[in-house]
C-alpha cells in the first residue's frame, strides 16, 4: 500500500500529465474504488494545505443545508482539518445526522465511501488531467 501513497504523490509533483500519467492515476484511482482502508489511508495522509484549499471552495457554496452530499464532504474536511482520522464509522455518523434532516434518503447514490471522498483526492489532478486530454485531442 505504501507504493501506491507514493505513486500519488509522486503524480502530484508533476507539473503537467501524459497519458501514461493518466492511467497511472486510473489504477490508484481504481484500488482506491475496490479497497476502502486504502482510501482511508490515502486520505489521512493529505497535509492540511489542501484540506484548508478545498474547505475554502465548500464555504463559498451557497445552501450546504439543502445539499447533503455537499454538506456531508465539507463535515468531513473540518474533521480532517482537526487532524482527526476520519473512519468509516465517523462517515457513517454524519451521514446519518445529515439524513434525519431529510424525508428522503439523500444518500441512496452515495453509500460507498469512494463516492463521496474520491472528490478530495482527484482535486489535486483534475486540472491535470483536463489538460492532458485537451492537448490528445487537439492532436488527433
Amino acid at each position: 500500500m505504501i507504493n501506491k501513497l507514493v505513486d500519488l504523490n509522486k503524480l502530484n509533483s508533476k507539473s503537467s500529465f501524459s497519458i501514461h500519467d493518466c492511467l497511472e492515476l486510473q489504477k490508484v484511482f481504481s484500488k482506491l474504488s475496490e479497497n476502502n482502508d486504502f482510501l482511508l489511508e490515502q486520505i489521512n495522509s493529505i497535509d492540511v494545505d489542501h484540506w484548508n484549499e478545498l474547505i475554502s471552495s465548500y464555504e463559498h457554496r451557497n445552501n450546504l443545508d439543502k445539499k447533503p452530499v455537499v454538506l456531508l464532504r465539507y463535515s468531513l474536511l473540518e474533521i480532517l482539518l482537526q487532524k482527526e482520522i476520519l473512519s468509516l464509522e465517523i462517515i457513517d455518523n454524519i451521514k446519518n445526522k445529515i439524513a434525519s434532516r431529510f424525508d428522503k434518503d439523500v444518500f441512496k447514490s452515495w453509500k460507498e465511501p469512494y463516492r463521496i471522498l474520491y472528490i478530495f483526492l482527484y482535486d489535486r489532478f483534475k486540472e491535470r488531467v483536463k489538460k492532458c486530454f485537451t492537448d490528445l485531442i487537439t492532436q488527433l
